[in-house]
């Protein structure tokens, strides 16, 4: 997985807060796609704007090597804790499906839904990418195991837990 935070840091130094663009992104996917064998998952954040501009990127991104493309449901890099209106966000997932039809790269729907306190809007908005053609689904901060037999049961697919660590072994 290509984190858009990591990404930030190698090249500018400081956590992604809008500095890394599309272009960046393409060029790190293109470099590591050309070297590596193996499959790579690119963060593309909010998808630098609407719906075109993530048809855009999904375009671009696939044609640089990614095999995988995440794409979340908040505004904007600076409050990536306020989620977009649903119907915002499924614009977009509609955009990078039809982007990626043809392909050999998948979408990852990513939720930044708090899971303390809107586990069952972020499990909502993965049902509904699901539906609309996404291949995965994301929820981030969702940190334990309890939580994540939540999101199986409400959540069909493929799931990706990133938060979920072990404890004492």
């Amino acid at each position: 997985m290509l984190s858009g935070g990591e990404l930030s840091l190698a090249m500018n130094g400081v956590v992604d807060y809008g500095f890394t663009g599309l272009t960046d992104i393409e060029w790190m996917v293109s470099r590591i796609s050309r070297s590596s064998p193996l499959c790579l998952a690119a963060d593309i954040e909010d998808g630098f704007g609407g719906p075109l501009a993530v048809y855009r990127a999904c375009k671009r991104l696939a044609q640089a090597g990614a095999q995988a493309l995440q794409l979340e449901d908040s505004g904007n890099m600076e409050e990536s804790v306020r989620l977009l209106p649903r119907e915002d966000y499924y614009a977009k997932i509609k955009a990078a499906v039809a982007a990626l039809k043809g392909t050999d790269c998948i979408l990852i729907a990513r939720t930044n839904a708090d899971p303390a306190t809107e586990l069952d809007e972020g499990c909502e908005r993965c049902r509904r990418a699901i539906e609309l053609g996404a291949e995965m689904t994301t929820v981030v901060k969702l940190n334990n195991l309890e939580d994540a037999r939540y999101v199986s049961r409400k959540v069909p697919g493929w799931k990706m837990y990133p938060d979920v660590k072990g404890q004492d072994g």
